[in-house]
């Protein structure tokens, strides 16, 4: 198959937040407890009152404490020289997602409408047309990273709760440079489309709150992504 390479460069205008948790087994332990509140009879007003003991005796002992800030920290993934970067899962996870929002462009995929469609056809559809021969994208800047902290919040059982999530930032004024190839059927106009999204709709870490928005410079064709 002859495939089309992209490159196009992602100038971010706002900061960008870091996507992983420095606990490799946190995602685990939201999974667990998910399941003891569903599927064990335990019911939320219990599992709640068990997680405000834990944290009422997590003051007592300040090893516990800096522990556990350590683990609700979400950080960049690091390429092979250990240096912040955008992975392509990143990317491949946010055009897949504004695939959803955007629809069909131009009566694109053979459909005068597309009423036929759900959003979650565009995610798979776009899903299984774009690969990245790049697993890293790096910062055309060294990356000066800081701590964000923010307060979260969400109706429980018990009511109101505010917690403080804590991620890596890099601020805006960097930029990525990403090549990508897609199968000939995907349209240039319709990845235009997806890419004007990015000044509404950012990458990675709270993109709901325009964090990792960006403009993007001139889509390019190119002969084929470099190694």
């Amino acid at each position: 198959m002859n495939f089309k390479y992209y490159k196009v460069k992602l100038n971010f205008i706002r900061d960008i937040l870091g996507p992983a948790p420095t606990n490799p087994d946190i995602q685990e332990q939201y999974i667990k407890l998910k399941m003891i509140q569903g599927r064990t009879g335990m019911s939320g007003d219990i599992a709640q009152s068990k997680l405000e003991e834990e944290q009422g005796n997590m003051k007592k002992d300040k090893e516990m404490i800096a522990s556990s800030k350590e683990k609700a920290l979400t950080v960049f993934y690091r390429n092979e020289k250990g240096v912040p970067c955008i992975a392509d899962h990143q990317i491949r996870g946010w055009i897949k997602e504004v695939a959803g929002i955007v629809g069909p462009i131009d009566n694109w995929h053979n459909k005068k409408d597309g009423s036929g469609f759900k959003n979650e056809h565009y995610k798979n559809w776009i899903g299984s047309k774009i690969f990245f021969p790049k697993r890293w994208h790096n910062f055309a800047k060294k990356p000066k990273v800081s701590i964000f902290d923010r307060p979260l919040r969400a109706m429980t059982m018990q009511g109101p709760r505010v917690s403080i999530a804590s991620s890596e930032c890099i601020p805006a004024g960097n930029s990525i440079t990403i090549e990508f190839g897609v199968t000939p059927d995907v349209p240039k106009a319709y990845l235009l489309e997806l890419f004007k999204f990015g000044q509404m709709r950012g990458i990675s870490q709270w993109s709901n709150a325009q964090f990792g928005t960006f403009t993007f410079d001139k889509l390019t064709e190119i002969k084929k992504s470099s190694k």
